[in-house]
């Protein structure tokens, strides 16, 4: 059995009107390169923003030691406040990472 593969097409900005006639409609599919460049997020989201939004915040963060049932399953190794946090990964590589934690929930 052969496969027909075809590339998936890239445009760099796209209107609502061609995505849709042009994709949406005919079920293809399709890369929108620069989608988000325009909203305010896109620039307002950046490590700073978040550390000055939640930085009293206390997150649970978790390393790369396998998990083990005796400790809990979801039980988090460490936690810090979301500014130390932040500090951290500006300053060097860290075997942190936060997961499975909506900052949105915390700081709406």
């Amino acid at each position: 059995m052969k496969l027909n593969l075809q590339e998936v097409p890239r445009v760099k900005t796209i209107t609502k009107q061609e995505f849709l006639k042009n994709y949406f409609k005919p079920q293809k599919p399709v890369v929108i390169e620069r989608f988000i460049d325009d909203w305010p997020a896109y620039k307002k989201w950046n490590l700073n923003y978040i550390k000055a939004i939640a930085g009293n915040t206390m997150v649970p963060l978790y390393d790369d030691r396998p998990v083990d049932y005796k400790e809990g399953f979801n039980e988090p190794h460490a936690k810090m406040k979301m500014a130390d946090y932040v500090d951290l990964l500006k300053t060097e590589p860290t075997k942190y990472r936060i997961f499975l934690w909506n900052i949105l929930k915390e700081i709406p």
